[in-house]
């Protein structure tokens, strides 16, 4: 790469980047709008009194919220605002589930039980026994508002109430990753539409309906122990719900390895269901047993069976290629997990700083993000001419294409 072609992908990295600065300015905008007027509180509340206190009702206002966001702004614009929107209620809805938890196993510590009996000094003598589930609700819900945020304070514990804070805000990065394939600001459907040459506007309409899947993982974060569970909960909870997955899209497109009828996908839904319900694990195994079982048969139904004889002559696996795509992909994979690694342990250490210190950083962080948007410009046009290279010279060389 010559010194103009250097000087090419700086132009081309700038014009790439004035679209970002100009959303990242608006995107600032309307975050300080938020936080000054008071939407946000708002907001949270609306979701709050709108979904009576049920998280599945809240999940599905926050996922209409990022369907209509999705159409104008792209996947981290449409997360800043809703994270700023709701995530405190989604936040106090997953609380509050394991404060009842708490009630149930008459398990409130001593610390709380001087603050319960100044809220509810008629049903104080309840607290020390277990109860149903119901009914520790309903003793919840008539606490008083004001004391409710205290009493998460002090009864959940602090890995606890972090990593309740952590499966908020990741439900709704999930479901703002919908912007993605939601029409018409779909960059991704658009992107893969310029690569097929199919027309964009119906690439991102069938990719808006297969894309509906991501709707389940934000009810694994909000319903299962998959973010703080123990390492065999979350492997389990993996499991079940990678069969459970395969089970939903299945029946949403009509096909597994081989077209299936409608009674088929109407079984597969229900699979589906109780292998992505938290329940008992007898349960999950019944209904993991007749998934592959319904899996098993429908590839001995397929066309394609021959790729499981084990006569067939498999095609050679190319080394060489492999070897190339593993020297650009390594390097990239570390960057992109030290650059992720980065954030996260900023992230972090600001709960270590006072608030000069943060605002130094802050001013610091902003300086410094000059010279890394510079160098991601080179970096997303240097890769996006290298593609184009590729697919000019013909998709068997796309690799060449990155390389040079």
């Amino acid at each position: 790469m010559g010194l103009r072609g250097i000087l090419d992908a700086l132009a081309l990295g700038a014009r790439n980047m004035v679209m970002t600065a100009i959303l990242l300015c608006s995107v600032g905008l309307v975050v300080n709008v938020i936080a000054t007027a008071g939407i946000g509180n708002t907001f949270s509340l609306m979701i709050t009194s709108w979904s009576g206190d049920n998280m599945l009702i809240a999940i599905l206002l926050i996922a209409l919220a990022s369907l209509i966001l999705g159409m104008g702004l792209p996947v981290t614009a449409a997360y800043i605002v809703l994270g700023t929107l709701s995530a405190p209620a989604l936040y106090n809805l997953i609380a509050d589930t394991h404060i009842v938890d708490i009630i149930v196993r008459g398990a409130l510590s001593e610390e709380v039980k001087p603050l319960l009996m100044l809220a509810i000094p008629d049903k104080f003598e309840l607290l020390n026994q277990p109860m149903p589930v119901e009914q520790a609700k309903a003793l919840l819900a008539s606490i008083p508002p004001d004391l409710t945020g205290t009493l998460r304070d002090m009864a959940l514990a602090p890995e606890t109430a972090t990593f309740a804070l952590l499966s908020a805000h990741l439900i709704i990065f999930w479901l703002s990753q919908d912007s993605n394939v939601t029409p018409p600001v779909c960059l991704a459907a658009f992107t893969a539409a310029a690569i097929a040459k199919t027309p964009p506007m119906s690439t991102g309409l069938q990719s808006w309906k297969v894309a509906k899947g991501l709707y389940i993982i934000p009810l694994l974060f909000a319903y299962t122990p998959l973010i703080g569970g123990s390492w065999h909960e979350m492997l389990a909870i993996f499991i079940f719900a990678l069969f459970g997955l395969y089970a939903f899209t299945s029946a949403l497109q009509g096909h597994m390895e081989n077209s299936i009828s409608w009674p088929l996908r109407l079984i597969l839904l229900i699979l589906a269901f109780f292998l992505l319900k938290p329940t008992a694990i007898v349960i999950h195994f019944i209904a993991a047993a007749s998934f592959l079982m319904l899996f098993v048969l429908n590839i001995r139904k397929s066309s394609k069976m021959k790729r499981f004889d084990p006569s067939f002559n498999y095609r050679k696996i190319d080394f060489p290629m492999m070897r190339r795509l593993l020297a650009i992909g390594i390097p990239a994979a570390f960057q992109y997990f030290f650059e992720v690694s980065a954030f996260a342990a900023s992230s972090i250490m600001v709960g270590w700083m006072g608030t000069v210190a943060l605002a130094a950083h802050q001013i610091a962080l902003n300086l410094a993000s000059i010279s890394f948007m510079v160098a991601m410009g080179i970096d997303e046009s240097e890769g996006s001419h290298g593609a184009q290279l590729g697919v000019e010279k013909g998709l068997t060389d796309l690799i060449g294409g990155l390389e040079s």
